[in-house]
């Protein structure tokens, strides 16, 4: 699979994920869990093997890229900290409310990510390396993906789950 192709398939499962997290209320906690581990190993991919390769053969720097992945890692650790203070439902107006802020955040966050990299950046990385690169490279993310999901590469999340949500 190509490797623009795999990112955005990862793009469309954690813009999903946003969405129903807003819209199931009841499966608030997977779903945040599922969010983090998403969204984790995405950023993962990107910064360790997706950008390094991008600014090696095309020369393009990403710090608007690295710095939506800050924005993302922060916004992810403000609605932890929400998920932390009322582990199974909010349980106060207040509670609410910063919930609601901090989903909008990361919401946000998320929605300028992926148009960032689906208007300018995939679209040059597809003209410059060609069918055969991104092949090449998306199998080189596929291992990646494959030795953080097996334990292989020791990745923190960009946010712990939270001791009641951990499985």
């Amino acid at each position: 699979m190509k490797a623009t192709t795999m990112l955005r398939r990862q793009h469309d499962r954690i813009a999903q994920v946003v969405g129903a997290l807003e819209h199931e209320k009841h499966l608030r906690d997977p779903l945040f869990v599922e969010l983090v581990e998403e969204l984790t190993a995405l950023l993962a991919i990107e910064e360790s093997v997706f950008y390094p390769c991008v600014e090696g053969i095309i020369g393009v720097r990403l710090s608007d890229h690295r710095a939506e992945h800050l924005r993302a890692k922060s916004a992810l650790r403000s609605l932890a900290s929400c998920v932390r203070s009322s582990p199974t439902a909010p349980s106060s107006q207040s509670d609410v409310l910063a919930f609601a802020s901090s989903y909008r955040e990361l919401k946000a966050t998320v929605e300028r990510h992926i148009a960032l990299e689906r208007s300018a950046l995939f679209p040059t990385v597809e003209n410059e390396l060609g069918d055969e690169a991104l092949e090449s490279l998306g199998k080189r993310m596929h291992a990646f993906q494959f030795a953080l999901s097996s334990g292989a590469h020791n990745l923190t999340p960009a946010v712990p789950v939270p001791d009641h949500l951990a499985s």
